[in-house]
């Protein structure tokens, strides 16, 4: 395969998530994926915040990808927990603009 970005897709492709048994580019995980010379760069974004597959995708990732390109390809893999906080029920303002009388 090629050292391009389609080519770079098509290895992680084989990466699969042990949790969701889909890989890890038709998740969406893999972001910003650069691909300069013999440098492969991207970010890795999970969807829990302490995901404890992190790691071994990661390394599931690097060898795949030397595998496929080589040692002499550098490949940088950053991690990021993309999870929207929880919204409290008690934060939210209720609308109660219109109601003229409250009975308790």
């Amino acid at each position: 395969m090629d050292l391009s970005v389609d080519g770079v897709l098509g290895v992680l492709k084989e990466v699969i998530h042990p949790e969701t048994g889909s890989d890890i580019v038709s998740l969406q995980m893999v972001q910003g994926l650069t691909v300069d010379n013999n440098e492969i760069s991207f970010t890795l974004k999970l969807t829990k915040k302490n995901d404890p597959f992190a790691l071994s995708v990661k390394k599931s990732a690097a060898k795949v990808l030397t595998a496929e390109f080589g040692t002499d390809v550098a490949i940088d893999i950053a991690i990021m927990a993309d999870v929207t906080p929880p919204v409290s029920p008690l934060k939210t303002k209720a609308s109660v603009s219109k109601v003229k009388n409250i009975i308790a």
